[in-house]
């Protein structure tokens, strides 16, 4: 039986927004948001359900109108950690981000309790 999409214990991100106007607008500029399932279909790279929570509108005056909207299949290179750079990273190619493509249908999700409370997931 197909597991196309799975829940994982969430854990925080930002998202490139250029990949919400498909890859035309909004270079250089990101989103912060909450990954909050995983979905793995055949040659393709995994790709994550996301929530967008809005909180960059915190640091300016602008009002919060990306909070609360949901993503699915949000692919792997469009995720950046939730961590403050001085300058944001490059985008990886998807060769480079994952180098092998997703084999079925069917995955499993581990939370492994040894690695808590440290930020891994396998």
């Amino acid at each position: 039986m197909p597991f196309l999409t799975s829940s994982i214990p969430y854990f925080k991100a930002c998202v490139r927004r250029e990949y919400t106007k498909n890859l035309e607008e909004y270079h250089g500029e990101f989103l912060h948001c909450m990954v909050i399932g995983v979905t793995t279909m055949p040659n393709r790279t995994l790709s994550f359900q996301v929530i967008f929570t809005g909180c960059e509108s915190d640091f300016d005056d602008t009002e919060n109108v990306h909070g609360g909207a949901m993503w699915a299949r949000m692919p792997l290179t469009a995720l950046v950690a939730d961590t403050p750079y001085e300058e944001w990273p490059q985008e990886l190619p998807p060769y480079m981000a994952q180098p092998w493509d997703c084999m079925s249908h069917t995955h499993s999700v581990y939370k492994l309790e040894r690695a808590s409370p440290a930020p891994w997931i396998a």
